[in-house]
C-alpha cells in the first residue's frame, strides 16, 4: 500500500482528518515529480504521535512546536518520510525573528493562512481537490498571489518576499501587481527574519536546475528592490550595465553574469561563485587614454565580498572559503596557454585542489559569455587545458608532499619554526612540480633532495634559513 494511503486510512480509523497539502499537491497538479509528502490534520501534535506510534510508525518531533510530526515509514523500497502538520496560522510579531504560531481547527482557516494560493491547494484520499483560493486556476494562468490581502501577508511572514522571487524564477511566473507593489513596500521588513531563514530561500533560488531559473531569481531581487536588503554586496555590481564593458563583452557586466550564472550546473558553491565572480569589477574599473575598459585586480576583490557576504549570511565555513578560492582564481584557467610547461599545469591544479572541477566549469561559463571571437579562441583554450589536466597523473591529486615531511621537520627544527617548516614544504612542491620528485617518494628521499639543495638544517648554504633569520 502507498505511504499515503496508509496515513489516510489510519487518521480516518482515529476518527481525524487528514490531507495533503501545499508543494506536494501543487507539483502534482504541475505534473511534476516530487517526492515529498506534506499533510495537514486536526489532530494536536501529541495526538498525531500517539496515532502514528499505535500503528507502529516511528515518529520525530523537531517541528513540535510549529505543529509538525515526521513519520518514519519502513517500505519494500526503502524509508519513506511524511510532514504530518496540524492546521495553524503564524505570523511575526513586530521586532521579533520567530513565528508566532497558532494552531487551528478547520482546514480551510489552515490554507487561507498559506502564502500563495498556487501553495493553498489541498487534496483528499479519493484524489478530490479543495481549492477555496482558486490556486489550480492560477496555476493553469502562471500567477502568483496570496489568498488574502497582499500587504497582510508579508507582514505576517515576510519570508514570503523570498518564496514569491524563489517560485517566479521556478516556475516561470509572473507575481501579481498587488504582491509586487506590497513586497516592493514591504522588503525592509526582512530585516525581522534570521538569515538563516534567508540563506535556506536564496540557496534554493541558486539551486534550481535550470540556470536559466537562478538568473531569473536574481533579476527578481533587483527588479522588487530586495537585493539591498538581501546582498548588499552585489548593488554596484546590479547597476553596472550602464557602463562599457570592454571591447572582449557584448553584455554589460551585470547581464554578463546573469548569462554565466545560466550555463552553471546547479551545484551550490559553483552556482554562488558564479554570481559573485565579477562582483569585484564595479570598483576595479579603469579606462586607458585610448577607451580601453581594464578590471585588473577584480577577483581578488570579487573574493573578498564573496567572503563578506558568506559570513554575514552564515554560509557553512567550508562553502564561505571555497566559493572565495572560486572567485579569486576564476580567470587563471582562462589564462592558460599551450606553451604552458607540465609544472604550471600542476600548479593551478594544486591551487584549487577539490575545486578544480568547479573552477573548470567557472571558467569555463565566464568564457563562453564574451564577445564571439574571444569566446571561441578561450573555449579552445580551455579545451586544451581540460585533456592536459585529465592525462596528467599529477593533477587532482591534493596533496603533494606527504604529512610525514612537514612533521619530521619539525622535530628537526624546533618549537616556533612553523613558517619555515611551510616554506621548505613549498620547496618540496615545487620540485614535486617540476618533476624532481614524485608524491610517492619517501621522507628520506624528500630530506635528502632538500639537503642536496642546501636547504636542509645544518646543510652547506645559508639557503632559506638566512631568509629566516638563521633559526634552525
Amino acid at each position: 500500500m502507498p505511504v499515503e494511503d496508509l496515513l489516510f486510512e489510519i487518521f480516518s480509523e482515529a476518527g481525524r482528518e487528514l490531507f495533503l497539502v501545499g508543494g506536494t499537491v501543487r507539483d502534482r497538479l504541475l505534473g511534476l515529480a516530487s517526492s515529498d509528502l506534506d499533510f495537514a490534520t486536526d489532530s494536536p501534535p501529541d495526538s498525531t504521535v500517539s496515532i502514528l506510534e499505535s500503528r507502529g510508525i516511528r515518529t520525530f518531533d523537531t517541528g513540535r512546536r510549529f505543529g509538525t510530526i515526521t513519520a518514519v515509514v519502513q517500505t519494500p523500497g526503502g524509508v519513506v518520510r511524511a510532514e504530518i502538520t496540524t492546521y495553524r496560522s503564524e505570523h511575526y510579531e513586530k521586532g521579533s525573528r520567530k513565528p508566532r504560531v497558532r494552531f487551528g481547527r478547520s482546514l480551510e482557516s489552515d490554507l487561507s493562512r498559506r502564502d500563495f494560493t498556487i501553495n493553498a491547494i489541498a487534496m483528499d484520499s479519493r484524489g478530490a481537490i479543495i481549492d477555496p483560493a482558486g490556486g489550480a486556476a492560477d496555476l493553469a494562468s502562471g500567477v502568483i498571489r496570496t489568498p488574502d490581502d497582499p500587504v497582510s501577508a508579508m507582514a505576517d511572514d515576510p519570508l514570503r518576499i523570498l518564496r514569491a522571487v524563489r517560485f517566479r524564477g521556478r516556475f516561470g511566473f509572473r507575481i501579481d501587481a498587488a504582491l509586487e507593489a506590497a513586497i516592493r513596500a514591504g522588503a525592509g521588513s526582512l530585516r525581522e527574519v534570521s538569515v538563516e531563514r534567508w540563506l535556506r530561500e536564496l540557496d534554493g533560488m541558486l539551486l534550481i536546475p535550470s540556470g536559466a531559473g537562478a538568473s531569473s531569481c536574481m533579476r527578481g531581487l533587483v527588479d522588487l528592490d530586495v537585493l539591498p536588503v538581501v546582498l548588499p554586496e552585489i548593488v554596484p555590481l546590479a547597476g553596472s550595465d550602464a557602463e562599457d564593458p570592454g571591447v572582449h563583452h557584448v553584455e554589460g557586466v551585470w547581464s554578463h553574469t546573469l548569462s554565466v550564472m545560466e550555463r552553471t550546473r546547479p551545484g551550490i558553491e559553483l552556482r554562488w561563485a558564479a554570481l559573485f565572480h565579477d562582483a569585484g569589477k564595479p570598483f576595479r574599473r579603469s579606462v586607458d587614454p585610448d577607451g580601453s575598459v581594464h578590471f585588473h585586480g577584480h577577483p581578488e576583490v570579487g573574493a573578498e565580498l564573496a567572503l563578506q557576504a558568506g559570513c554575514r549570511l552564515r554560509f557553512p565555513k567550508a562553502r564561505r572559503l571555497a566559493v572565495s578560492t572560486l572567485v579569486r582564481l576564476h580567470q587563471r584557467p582562462a589564462e592558460y596557454r599551450a606553451d604552458w610547461g607540465d609544472a604550471a599545469v600542476r600548479r593551478l591544479s594544486r591551487d584549487a585542489g577539490d575545486l578544480l572541477c568547479d573552477l573548470l566549469a567557472l571558467s569555463e561559463a565566464d568564457s563562453a559569455c564574451r564577445a564571439p571571437e574571444s569566446a571561441a579562441r578561450r573555449t579552445a583554450l580551455l579545451a586544451g587545458l581540460r585533456r592536459r589536466l585529465e592525462t596528467d597523473p599529477l593533477a587532482g591529486r591534493g596533496r603533494l608532499v606527504p604529512c610525514g615531511v612537514g612533521e619530521r621537520l619539525t622535530e628537526m627544527m624546533g618549537p616556533g619554526n612553523g613558517p619555515l617548516v611551510g616554506r621548505l614544504v613549498g620547496v618540496l612542491e615545487e620540485m614535486v612540480l617540476n618533476g624532481r620528485l614524485t608524491p610517492g617518494s619517501t621522507t628520506e628521499e624528500f630530506l635528502a633532495a632538500l639537503e642536496a639543495s642546501g636547504l636542509l638544517p645544518g646543510a652547506p648554504g645559508k639557503g632559506l634559513q638566512g631568509d629566516a633569520g638563521g633559526r634552525t
